[in-house]
């Protein structure tokens, strides 16, 4: 077992401003939907940076984000790839 008590100062963080983003957030009302279009979208986590930026510029702009899935393979035009 580690003492490390005695080695550093550990401080309760001053969470308040985090607080108040997250009560922010909970009370947007209007939503911003942004399709996102990928070959993997059953592996969501493969998109994780993108859902992240995403998701902090819905922030900043004070919206809801809803990202509707595209599989891209459902747009590909199966009759020019016939040809």
């Amino acid at each position: 077992e580690l003492h490390l008590e005695d080695r550093m100062e550990i401080e309760n963080p001053d969470m308040r401003s985090w607080s108040e983003m997250a009560f922010r957030v909970d009370g947007f009302t209007e939503s911003v939907k942004i399709a996102l279009i990928g070959k993997y979208t059953g592996l969501q986590d493969a998109y994780l940076s993108v859902i992240k930026s995403l998701k902090h510029a819905s922030i900043a702009c004070e919206k809801k984000l809803e990202l509707v899935w595209v599989e891209a393979a459902m747009l590909e035009d199966k009759e020019a790839g016939a040809r």
